[in-house]
């Protein structure tokens, strides 16, 4: 066996350098934070090879928050504002290193990793392995630990090649580690990890089939896989032609039918043409008739045309006497002239109405516009000049009053208008200028507002513009976060009373930067190079070095009272500057000091008393209440603006209407003056029109208008002869024409006959006419009685057959493709024959069936021999080897109580796989029945088929991803013999009365779920170390368990150490003070660790010595 003789640290959390020694059986104690946990995880990190410190501590916190950084640096606080604090910061070297000693060779050996650490926070770290025991120097030459070159050049020195070896990766590390240790599986990392923190195990069936049982747990079975696959190829492929001689089956069905429909298609479309060729035939002879029965109207319309034409003639002579006798009269001429005077003088009348209009439009909209644009001004704008007199002269014209227009008067109007406009515009100049103040204020408002809800203070710009940079060039220059501090952010006023005399007092200083003393000179170059570029002015940087060296110390009763500060800088500059200003109640009170001041910022100063400007204090700057104050402040104000804004807004909106308002201008002016003109003529025009009216009124119509009633009588005769004359002519020509047409289409029809006759002589073959066809005609003529019932009805007929036809050929087409698609075919999917489809159907029938038949029977014997050998037999032999390990693991159990209790591991059938552990513990297939007997078929068909389909796939190529990996998937679990089983662990109390822990657990007590953890975690390294196995056992014993025992009592403590014993392991446990008494006389060594200060001792001592003590 190999068995740890020693660790050595160095520079590991509070530990500068200490190498403690092992036995068999070894207890760390100590009080808690005394670094037990710092020990535990030091093993851990040699014995996994993992440097993420993921599994540190995970006994005291399962999240606990310790890292590698942590522990190598020495982190032993946490400060506000350098956050972390370190007890190592320079350059050093870490160590650990595990001894080892192999009993069996009586050679040790050592495990170890070596950390390189660096000023700016950074390590590297190189795992090695030596083939001897720890140096004597430990690492430690000159009273400095050597780093990693200079180990490297001490193994070179002092040891052959072969005798030490530095790795690269962890993982190369982990693989070397394993061989060491004894070969060991590589789940001894897992293992490890979940036993040091001792925390209960609730999933006891997942931990004993994963720790417990050490047996292989995959099959391979890719042969098996293959020809199970080929078996059930075969069968795929039979299939595949049973379906093929199916289809094309189907397809010789499908095309006798198919030309049975064309058969019946030729009938039917012979007795459509010879009906056409019948009613041709009559069409011909009803023309004939037609012609005839025309000529004989279109003479008779002729003579009734001639006797018209006469009547005609006689009308119109009547008409034309008449309308001479009309136009010779004189009062016909007079009324005509008077008519004409009339229409003109009435046309000039309503186009000086129009005039008018216009005039008083034009007026009414440039008053009633300036009425609105005047009553405005004078009720929202001062200082306007008068417009009533333009106003009431545009009223009065308005109402009618012409005679009042003037070139002059509408000059003046102009003028005033415009001059009222002038003063709109520049009331608007005036108010959008204003508003646009405001609307810029409240920007810049809004935006500090913003800042002042995060917490950042409307500080002025350069002074934020300097800290940026400053801390922008120190950062990047030395490589850490360096940030000056604005004096103000520094402080806090106690008290409201005195915050306006601070705020005042300080003025521009408060706003003054706080760096660090080591870096003023920095900050002042950064300042003296970008202050004209950046146009930086009038911002401070303390010189905090100069004013400590000062020590100022404030006087009693002064403003530095009134501050406070976290900052030891803030402070001293804050002492500095008002340690010597004097608070005062009452102004008499001022002239008793040097400097002071009242609340009410009057200040006394070398001899003078003045005032503070409010502008000073009104926007508070100074600690954290400052940006709440100033929060209000500036919300006040923005509402107070926005007021201002909502008010002017509208105004300056209406004044940029107003400002477009329309004037009187030139050319409106000439467009009055015209108008006004024509409206002087109206008198004149009326007159003119009364007198023409009259004239016309007494005029004798009487002997004209007997003329005209004769004249009208004339005219309405002649439209009476004009249209029967129209009548008798429409109807000639209809005549004519349907004369004509009938001529011309009895050739055409006579032709169309010739052309049908010779169209069905060509169609149907002479032989199948006289039988078939014209019989079949003749017969339907007879019953049909006219040759368009037969058209009719075959048309409609045909339509059908068509339809059954094109979908008969549909249907035969998409089998032939679906033949040729799934079937990977050549053959002519559109060949009216069906030969080669034919020819396929005979060739499958009489060759493809047998040969497949044969080639299946043989898949069926490999495989089900294969499934015996490659799958059967060995997860049976697994299940029995796993049962085997269990009792052996119970007979070591058998004798050793845990209080009350016994406990033994038990390994039944898992109930959701039961049917699967059935068929493969059956002796049937080791009793020479194969897989394909009757007897083994009629009780394991099912069984068989579906485990099949879980782990193997016929159809290679075409599964989908998600179904390849759920195949993968499923093969893990099913070659895996803990698929079939049940794992437990069985407890039975001082009556005999036994119980599952996995159904029980949940309601145990403390004690009662670490024992059962206990148990297994033993059984589990056991198992990993091999030490009942012989010639096979010489490996590590190592086991940690920290916090341990925490919820035992004193008899199980007991019971479990000598278990430890009985079995062989090694242990270290760890565990608080509190559980001295009840483990320290049980182990070989006691390790106490101590902190002291800021570094950690352990110290060991010899349980015995204890005892006589």
């Amino acid at each position: 066996m190999k068995l740890l003789t020693r660790i050595l640290l160095i520079n590991w959390h509070y530990i500068k350098y200490q190498c403690i020694d092992f036995s068999d059986i070894n207890f760390l104690t100590g009080k808690n934070g005394s670094g037990k946990s710092t020990i535990i995880d030091a093993l851990q990190l040699v014995l996994l090879g993992d440097t993420s410190g993921f599994y540190f501590n995970k006994a005291a916190n399962d999240k606990s928050q310790r890292s590698l950084k942590g522990y190598l640096r020495g982190e032993v606080a946490e400060d506000e504002e350098t956050n972390t604090v370190y007890l190592r910061n320079d350059d050093f070297s870490s160590y650990l290193v595990l001894e080892f000693h192999d009993k069996k060779s009586n050679q040790y050996f050592c495990l170890g990793v070596v950390f390189d650490c660096y000023d700016d926070g950074s390590h590297d770290h190189q795992f090695f392995y030596l083939n001897d025991k720890l140096p004597a120097n430990h690492f430690i030459e000159k009273g400095t630990e050597l780093n990693r070159k200079g180990l490297k050049a001490f193994f070179f020195n002092n040891y052959s090649r072969g005798k030490y070896q530095f790795f690269e990766t962890n993982s190369k590390y982990q693989e070397v580690a394993l061989g060491k240790l004894g070969q060991i599986n590589k789940k001894f990392f897992r293992l490890l990890k979940k036993a040091v923190p001792f925390s209960p195990i609730m999933d006891i069936k997942g931990f004993i089939s994963e720790f417990v049982c050490d047996v292989e747990n995959k099959i391979d079975i890719t042969d098996m896989q293959e020809n199970i696959r080929y078996y059930k190829q075969l069968e795929h492929d039979l299939e595949i032609v049973k379906r093929k001689i199916g289809i094309l089956k189907e397809i010789e069905s499908q095309h006798k039918f198919y030309c049975e429909e064309l058969q019946r298609l030729e009938t039917q479309k012979y007795l459509i043409d010879r009906g056409i060729q019948e009613q041709l035939q009559n069409r011909v002879a009803k023309i004939a008739q037609d012609i005839h029965r025309l000529r004989e109207k279109i003479a008779a319309n002729e003579g009734s045309l001639r006797e018209k034409e006469e009547e005609l003639t006689s009308l119109q002579e009547e008409r034309d006497h008449l309308f001479a006798e009309k136009i010779n009269s004189d009062v016909y001429r007079k009324r005509e002239e008077l008519g004409r005077q009339i229409e003109d003088l009435q046309r000039e009348s309503k186009a000086i109405e129009h005039s008018k209009g216009i005039l008083l439009g034009l007026i009414k909209g440039v008053l009633y516009t300036w009425r609105e644009v005047y009553q405005w001004c004078r009720e929202n704008l001062a200082e306007m000049p008068l417009l009533e007199e333009p106003l009431d002269y545009l009223a009065n014209i308005s109402e009618g009053k012409l005679e009042l227009i003037t070139r002059e008067k509408l000059w003046f109007v102009k003028q005033a208008l415009q001059e009222y406009v002038n003063k709109i515009n520049d009331a608007y100049s005036t108010h959008r200028t204003e508003l646009d103040g405001l609307m810029q204020y409240l920007g810049r408002l809004e935006e500090e507002i913003k800042n002042l809800r995060q917490g950042i203070k409307a500080f002025p710009p350069a002074i934020l513009e300097l800290k940026n940079l400053i801390a922008e060039k120190l950062s990047a220059k030395h490589q850490r976060d360096i940030k000056p501090q604005i004096f103000a952010d520094l402080l806090e006023i106690k008290s409201d009373q005195w915050r306006n005399a601070i705020e005042g007092y300080l003025n521009t200083q408060k706003f003054y930067l706080i760096v660090e003393p080591k870096y003023f000179i920095e900050a002042l170059k950064i300042y003296d190079e970008f202050k004209f570029t950046h146009k930086i002015y009038d911002v401070g940087i303390v010189d905090i070095e100069k004013i400590i060296a000062r020590h100022p110390r404030p006087q009693p009763n002064s403003l530095a009272e009134e501050v406070e500060s976290t900052n030891p800088y803030a402070r001293s500059y804050a002492d500095f500057l008002l340690g010597h200003v004097i608070k005062c109640e009452k102004v008499e009170q001022l002239r008793d000091f040097r400097t002071s001041i009242t609340p009410s910022c009057m200040l006394y100063h070398n001899y003078v008393a003045r005032q503070i400007n409010p502008q000073r204090y009104e926007t508070p700057y100074i600690g954290q209440r400052a940006v709440i104050n100033q929060l209000r402040l500036k919300e006040a104000k923005y509402t107070e603006v926005s007021e201002q804004r909502d008010a002017l807004g509208p105004k300056v909106a209406k004044l940029a209407q107003l400002r477009n308002s329309s004037v009187i201008n030139d050319e409106n002016i000439s467009s009055i003056l015209q108008n006004k003109q024509a409206v002087d003529r109206l008198p004149q025009v009326t007159h003119a029109l009364d007198k023409a009216t009259r004239q016309l009124a007494a005029l004798d119509l009487s002997y004209l208008t007997r003329v005209e009633k004769l004249l009208k009588e004339a005219e309405n005769n002649i439209g009476v002869v004009n249209k029967q004359i129209r009548e008798l002519e429409k109807s000639k020509g209809k005549y004519y024409s349907e004369r004509d047409e009938k001529e011309k289409a009895l050739p055409l029809l006579e032709k169309d006959i010739a052309a049908q006759k010779e169209d069905i002589k060509s169609r149907y073959e002479a032989p199948w006419v006289e039988a078939v066809g014209e019989p079949r005609f003749r017969q339907e003529l007879s019953q049909r009685k006219d040759p368009e019932n037969i058209v009719n009805t075959f048309t409609t007929t045909v339509k059908g057959t068509q339809s059954r036809i094109e979908n008969k050929w549909k249907a035969m087409l998409e089998s032939r493709i679906i033949y040729n698609r799934d079937y990977n075919g050549a053959l002519d999917v559109n060949a009216q024959g069906n030969a080669a489809y034919a020819q396929e159907l005979r060739v499958l029938e009489d060759t493809s069936l047998v040969q497949y038949e044969e080639k299946i029977k043989d898949a069926q014997e490999k495989a089900q021999e294969q499934f015996k050998e490659d799958f059967i037999s060995k997860l049976k032999k697994n299940i029995e080897d796993a049962r085997e390990q269990i009792d052996d693991l119970n007979k070591a159990l058998k004798d050793i109580p845990f209080g009350r209790d016994k406990y033994r591991f038990t390994v039944t059938p898992n109930p959701h796989y039961k049917k699967y552990y059935e068929m493969i513990t059956d002796d049937m297939l080791l009793e020479g029945l194969t897989l394909f007997s009757a007897s083994f078929q009629s009780r394991y068909q099912d069984v068989v088929e579906e485990l099949f389909r879980q782990i193997i796939d016929v159809d290679e190529g075409l599964v989908s991803a998600d179904r390849r990996e759920e195949l993968n998937k499923n093969l893990d679990k099913f070659t895996d013999y803990r698929t079939y089983l049940d794992f437990d662990l069985a407890v039975t109390d001082d009556r005999g009365m036994e119980s599952r822990l996995s159904r029980v657990i949940a309601k145990k007590s403390g004690g009662e779920t670490q024992t059962p953890f206990y148990i297994s975690v033993l059984a589990s390294f056991v198992q990993l170390y091999r030490i009942k196995s012989r010639n096979q056992d010489n490996t590590v014993r190592i086991l940690v368990f920290d916090e341990a025992y925490s919820k035992m009592d004193h008899q199980r403590i007991k019971e479990s150490i000598n278990l430890i014993r009985k079995l062989g392991l090694q242990v270290i446990l760890s565990a608080p003070t509190e559980k001295i008494g009840d483990i320290a006389p049980l182990v070989d060594r006691n390790l106490c660790v101590t902190r002291i200060k800021n570094e950690t001792v352990i110290k060991s001592f010899d349980p015995r010595e204890v005892e006589g003590a």
